[in-house]
């Protein structure tokens, strides 16, 4: 008996679900007299083995056996298809196979007539020609093959609910009912979830019955199929992330109203990302909302004084019935004037109404002058609305080029997206890519090697992958020591390695484990780890010239130069316990920081100049204008104080809040006081703050910042915080972040003596607090999921050669790798199993040139990775 996977249970449903799917002829497009190939990669039969062991992404082969083909409605639309997946960043590759020359014994069987072959990693999965139904087929279902592992097929709604369950506190769902697969809303589907995969789980069904429990868009039946009980296809964001696990409370939900494209449902994701509701702060003659750029109804809830509570819990209501559909804004009623209503079309209104509903082109307004109706009012006004656009939308058509043009346009509120467009595809010629044939012994060989994991259809991955590129220039000659792998291709590489996030970079160092780099995607950065890495950790230093040309940068530790932060330890001798303890956080902290020791008469040299007796550890911070050098004596027990003190010290006494020392701050774990103002400001106060700031970290208590007000973080700062008079400029405020308040200073003149006084009775909370920060626990937007680990395999019984007997359920679970090395990250860490009906088996074959079939008794593979 075999073990089937859990990847091939999948592929099974998928086949044989499209497989039922049959299309009427209609939709395919009359025959033409040239069939145009001009956008298939032409293979050529001793081209073949080649092309599909390449390991650049899913495969379709097309084979072909006369000029004029037999089926030319389907290779037109393969052609069209295969336009369009070449154009973007799935990594797949679409060819036809010239079996004229009959060079491949393959080529003789009939089955190459009605169907075309997908492969991936290593995987033939055979597709009929008439279950592709169009274009919008053909792509759908190679994208599905492509991340079968990711988007299991539900059929159920308890498999639903179970998926749910075990996304409640962890990620959030995107759900999708279709009546066929391979139908053009199958293709938006998956065209979507290569875009949000790392920030949903996404799922689909072709069983209405699955959906039970989940809400339906609450349109009017006016004759024309919008009413609730039509079984058209409905996408579903399920928010589970903040939903307790074992707290009986179900994820909430959001219901796409409008028909099924890429544009409405990239609005639709827009706004289910956005706040519940969003407080709106009008301009001299304008009222602005965060809704304005998407084509999304909104409404207006005004209030006074006395309302804003009730306002609220309207708006939380209508949140719960309508996320994702409507944009939701309340807005004080006081601060709206006349020319504020005129700009909303209201030119005969005087007095604000209380309820004021807007279309996304704002041509159309209506208003409820109380609360009293709000409910029936907004749901009628949505009705209208919505059915309206979907009247509309029914005659509508979608060509390939619309399609790539929604493509675009639904890109560029991705910075990253819009970037890579810009720069281009990064040259990775001189980027070595790993196999997984090649990586363990390269691993073995190399005594230092960055390994850069990734997905070639992530913009964040392709951008981080530039860096690599320029990189690589940057050590031109040392073609080993950077590396590559596409987890697209070599799934098996990342999930042995416990790869779940993209990108995701690891240093590897002969005879050492590992370690995950934690910094920021910046070619500086990944330049100054490579160098420390490259270099080694631990430096020995014999001589006072060596200390000094350490501490300068200058040959041969230049590697030195352009690091912010570097250590030196003196001791009395090699083997004092004082120095072993420093070598052990060093190897702990290698790739972070450079470590070098110094002993004897020489260390005492150092020690002196600075004041100290050895052991001694000195910290210099090249980044630190105030007081770039701490040397202490040596007073730690264990690697952890010591790493403790290097981590805390690594942080300049007064910095700029930026992306680094806002996280270096944070890590501390102890309040932090920023001072907001201009740079001249800033200057001004200065010599005040670094004395304080330095008093301050020597006692432990608060952590010292500063931030330009004119920066686009100042001011978003400013805002978050009510600061909108520049004249009390600057502004200290102290954050707590352990008791969720903060404090701002009552005046802007600023003395020694008195912030002294201030700052202790911040710190044993004897002073009135100013307010409090949002609730909840901090933690990433999105977690991420452990989609790889969803392909262990499951115990299963199978025919042999005929199929499956049954599915039988794993009570056991199946732990992943463990991975000390890799940074602390939110995972999903308990599998989640698909169980899905007994199905007959797959089509499959093995391609064989007609030589092999020569040589070899049986079939034989062309290629290692095309093994069942």
């Amino acid at each position: 008996m075999e073990r089937l996977s859990l990847f091939w249970k999948i592929v099974i449903l998928f086949v044989v679900v499209i497989g039922f799917t049959l299309v009427s002829p209609q939709r395919i497009p009359p025959s033409r007299s040239n069939v145009d190939t001009s956008n298939l990669l032409d293979i050529k039969p001793h081209e073949l083995q080649k092309f599909v062991s390449s390991g650049s992404g899913l495969k379709l082969l097309y084979f072909y056996t006369n000029e004029r083909p037999t089926n030319p409605e389907f290779v037109e639309e393969l052609n069209k298809a295969a336009a369009h997946l070449h154009t973007q960043k799935y990594g797949v590759k679409v060819a036809k196979v010239d079996c004229r020359e009959h060079g491949l014994s393959f080529c003789k069987e009939k089955s190459i007539q009605s169907n075309v072959f997908a492969l991936r990693a290593g995987k033939k999965i055979s597709l009929p020609m008439d279950t592709l139904q169009d274009r919008h087929g053909i792509i759908a279902s190679v994208l599905h093959i492509a991340m079968i592992d990711k988007i299991p097929i539900l059929k159920s709604v308890t498999e639903r609910q179970d998926l749910e369950d075990k996304c409640k506190g962890r990620c959030n769902i995107l759900f999708m009912f279709l009546k066929e697969l391979g139908s053009y809303e199958h293709r938006v589907f998956m065209e979507t979830a290569m875009r949000v995969s790392d920030k949903y789980l996404c799922a689909l069904t072709t069983d209405y019955d699955t959906t039970l429990g989940l809400s339906e868009p609450d349109l009017q039946n006016d004759g024309e199929n919008h009413g609730k009980t039509e079984k058209e296809p409905k996408l579903w964001a399920l928010q589970c992330s903040n939903v307790e696990p074992q707290s009986g409370h179900s994820c909430l939900q959001a219901v796409h109203w409008m028909r099924i494209d890429l544009t409405s449902v990239n609005v639709f994701l827009q706004a289910v990302d956005m706040e519940p509701w969003v407080e709106v702060k009008p301009s001299s003659d304008r009222i602005r909302t965060e809704y304005d750029n998407l084509e999304l109804p909104k409404v207006f809830l005004t209030y006074d004084k006395n309302e804003k509570e009730q306002v609220i819990n309207i708006a939380n209501q209508l949140n719960t019935l309508y996320r994702g559909a409507l944009g939701i804004c309340i807005i004080d009623r006081t601060l709206i004037n006349k020319n504020h209503l005129k700009s909303l079309g209201l030119n005969e209104i005087i007095y604000p109404p209380g309820v004021m509903f807007l279309q996304p082109d704002d041509t159309r307004v209506a208003v409820l002058s109380g609360y009293q109706d709000s409910f029936n009012f907004i749901r009628e006004q949505l009705q209208q609305y919505y059915t309206g656009v979907l009247n509309n939308m029914n005659s509508a058509t979608y060509d390939e080029e619309s399609f790539d043009e929604e493509y675009f346009l639904l890109n560029q509120d991705d910075p990253v997206a819009l970037t890579l467009r810009r720069i281009g595809d990064p040259n990775v010629t001189n980027i070595r890519a790993f196999t997984d044939k090649t990586m363990p012994n390269l691993l073995e060989d190399l005594p230092v090697a960055m390994v850069i994991f990734y997905v070639d259809w992530d913009p964040e991955s392709l951008i981080v992958l530039h860096m690599f590129a320029r990189l690589a220039v940057r050590f031109e000659g040392e073609l080993n020591l950077l590396a590559r792998v596409n987890c697209f291709d070599w799934t098996d590489i990342c999930h042995n390695h416990n790869i779940t996030q993209y990108p995701t970079i690891r240093l590897y160092q002969k005879e050492k484990q590992p370690i995950t780099y934690k910094g920021m995607f910046d070619e500086n950065m990944l330049w100054n780890t490579l160098l420390i890495f490259k270099q080694g950790s631990s430096v020995k230093l014999e001589t006072d010239k060596e200390v000094e040309t350490f501490m300068k940068g200058e040959e041969p530790f230049q590697f030195t130069r352009n690091l912010n932060v570097i250590i030196l330890g003196g001791f009395s001798n090699y083997s004092c316990e004082a120095l072993g303890i420093y070598r052990q956080v060093g190897e702990e902290l290698r790739g972070q920081f450079p470590f070098a020791s110094v002993v004897g008469d020489v260390a005492e040299a150092v020690g002196r100049k600075y004041s100290v007796s050895i052991p001694f550890v000195m910290v210099t911070r090249r980044n630190d204008k105030q007081k770039n050098v701490t040397v202490v004596s040596w007073d730690f027990s264990d690697c952890t104080s010591l790493e403790k003190f290097i981590q805390e010290e690594s942080v300049p006494i007064f910095p700029e809040v930026n992306d680094l020392t806002y996280v270096a701050l944070r890590q501390l774990n102890r309040p932090l006081a920023i001072l907001v103002g201009s740079t001249a400001q800033i200057l001004r106060e200065e010599q005040i703050f670094s004395k304080l700031a330095f008093e301050q970290r020597q006692l432990k208590q608060i952590s010292l910042s500063w931030l330009d007000s004119e920066s686009d973080v100042g001011v978003a700062f400013l805002k978050n915080y009510n600061v909108t008079q520049k004249e009390i400029l600057p502004v200290l405020t102290v954050i707590n972040y352990k008791e969720n308040v903060f404090y701002m200073h009552p005046n802007n003149s600023y003395s020694n003596e008195e912030l002294e006084n201030w700052f202790s009775l911040v710190s044993n909370s004897q002073i009135e607090i100013t307010g409090h920060l949002p609730e909840g626990k901090w933690k990433p937007l999105q977690p991420d999921f452990n989609y790889l680990k969803r392909m262990e395999q499951e115990a299963v019984n199978i025919r042999e050669h005929t199929g499956m007997d049954k599915y039988e359920r794993r009570e056991d679970s199946m732990e992943a790798k463990d991975d000390s090395y890799s940074s602390a990250r939110v995972q999903v860490s308990d599998d989640t199993d698909i169980f899905l009906q007994q199905t007959p088996d797959p089509v499959t074959e093995t391609f064989t040139t007609s030589r092999q079939a020569q040589e070899t008794e049986g079939p034989t593979d062309f290629s290692s990775h095309m093994e069942l």
